[in-house]
């Protein structure tokens, strides 16, 4: 006899925000993320016996930070990437 059962989410955001503080001066944010989970069992009974479980979750977040100026001056005050991978059984 063999079971096995699997089930896998996934969430995907993201989001940005521009504001004018003044003639040619802008201040801009962008965030992105991603969440993804999943969960595996098997069991097979019969002359041998076996059980399989694993969980895994992935966890995605960027986000980006920018002021531009009149004169042409972007600098980048933050641009992040962080990726999450725990993992329990």
């Amino acid at each position: 006899m063999r079971y096995a059962a699997a089930v896998r989410i996934r969430i995907v955001s993201g989001w940005g925000a521009d504001y004018t503080i003044a003639k040619d001066h802008q201040l801009s944010f962008v965030y992105n993320g991603n969440y993804t989970t999943s969960h595996n069992r098997m069991n097979i009974n019969g002359s041998q016996q076996s059980a399989t479980v694993s969980n895994s979750t992935d966890w995605l977040h960027n986000g980006r930070l920018d002021y531009s100026t009149p004169f042409g001056m972007k600098p980048v005050w933050s641009s992040r990437t962080t990726v999450l991978r725990p993992t329990s059984c």
